[in-house]
């Protein structure tokens, strides 16, 4: 499932968790991939970043898709987010 980001600033990279009961088998494409941004995931934990300092435009899309099981859409929740502004 897709995972939405809005910002007035430019995204130079960002990491969050998921909430209990979650398991994040992938995360892959979006305006992450679409910037050359570098996304790994664990279990638990999903970061991205560039190594040449690319950053995702201000504005707003889609910022990674997520492929998640044991839990119900409903009750989904990310924890943890920590996001970098270019400045």
């Amino acid at each position: 499932f897709p995972v939405y980001f809005s910002s007035d600033e430019d995204i130079a990279g960002f990491q969050f968790g998921v909430a209990d009961g979650a398991t994040i088998l992938e995360a892959t494409g979006g305006d992450s991939e679409a910037n050359g941004f570098l996304v790994s995931s664990s279990a638990t934990t999903v970061i991205g970043f560039s190594l040449t300092g690319s950053v995702i435009p201000a504005g707003s899309g889609t910022l990674v898709s997520l492929e998640v099981e044991g839990y119900n859409p409903d009750d989904f929740c990310m924890t943890d987010l920590v996001r970098n502004i270019q400045l």
